[in-house]
């Protein structure tokens, strides 16, 4: 299940993708420059440091791998689809 994590106010930008089924992080991003309309599970986080806290949990406590996210649609690429959880 793919996820997007953002902030209630969309002025800061900060937001992250993830995607629970292949244990996947993206970079920090700005949500706003991407295409999210395929997106359904949107969960609000209060502040920056709520964003960043939660990625890094992910990556250090639960062993998620950063993987970049590019392109207009928010979405892993291609790539990513042969990613194997540990």
């Amino acid at each position: 299940m793919t996820r997007l994590v953002k902030l209630a106010d969309d002025a800061l930008g900060e937001g992250i993708l993830i995607d629970d089924d292949r244990q996947l992080v993206s970079q920090i991003l700005v949500p706003s420059r991407y295409q999210t309309d395929h997106i359904t599970d949107v969960p609000i986080m209060a502040t920056p440091t709520d964003v960043y806290s939660l990625q890094m949990q992910l990556i250090a406590n639960q062993k998620y791998w950063m993987w970049p996210v590019t392109g207009a649609v928010l979405t892993f690429p291609d790539a990513a689809k042969s990613h194997q959880v540990n």
